[in-house]
């Protein structure tokens, strides 16, 4: 027997996912309004609780789970297609732009922090799932001698902060243009690039060997 799938009940729901996932990472849980995707969609709120039932927490999770599961896909791919340790981390800088998350992220933290247990949990693998991906690319590394010895935590944690300020440059540069003249003449990319190779090699001269 055939199972039949109603299309039009399943472009809803995916939809509905699309337009959260639009006013999650415009402002975090806060923003993420049932009445404001039944307004911008045309739809009435008993259609959103049919495919959500569990209202605005199940689709916080299910947003969430549906980024992450993006952001890994990217991740892996830029990975795959690195041939070492500093261009696979290269690759995944260069996807900053492309899957940004909220802007104020300790704000967001605090907010799902005060949600129930699945938001914790839904949270919690979500950033177990990035760091282990991460984790992988700087272990290899170390292991094959390509990147020097470090502190595992504090070279991911570094590496994040450039990640943000990657996602934070493209929002300053749409907004405001006058602002950064400099850096404003380069190409994303090439900028892209600057920040990360100042990230690899670090600011500080190179000591000669005393002869």
């Amino acid at each position: 027997m055939v199972t039949k799938i109603d299309l039009r009940t399943n472009d809803t729901r995916k939809r509905i996912i699309k337009e959260a996932q639009h006013l999650y990472q415009m402002g975090g849980y806060n923003q993420l309004s049932m009445d404001k995707i039944a307004e911008v969609l045309g739809l009435k709120r008993p259609t959103l609780y049919y495919h959500f039932p569990g209202g605005k927490e199940q689709l916080l999770v299910e947003t969430l789970n549906i980024l992450t599961d993006e952001l890994i896909t990217a991740w892996e791919n830029a990975i795959r297609t690195g041939r070492d340790t500093r261009s696979r981390l290269r690759n995944i800088l260069g996807s900053a732009p492309y899957y940004s998350m909220t802007e104020n992220k300790r704000t967001f933290l605090y907010e799902l922090w005060q949600l129930s247990e699945e938001v914790k949990t839904a949270v919690k693998q979500s950033y177990e799932k990035v760091f282990d991906l991460l984790a992988q690319v700087f272990k290899e590394g170390m292991e094959k001698g390509e990147i020097r010895e470090v502190e595992l935590e504090i070279a991911m944690h570094s590496f994040f902060a450039i990640f943000d300020q990657v996602e934070n440059m493209v929002t300053v540069r749409e907004l405001f243009p006058e602002l950064g003249h400099n850096a404003n003449t380069f190409e994303l990319e090439v900028l892209i690039d600057k920040i990360f190779n100042l990230w690899m090699t670090g600011l500080l001269v190179p000591v000669s060997p005393s002869s």
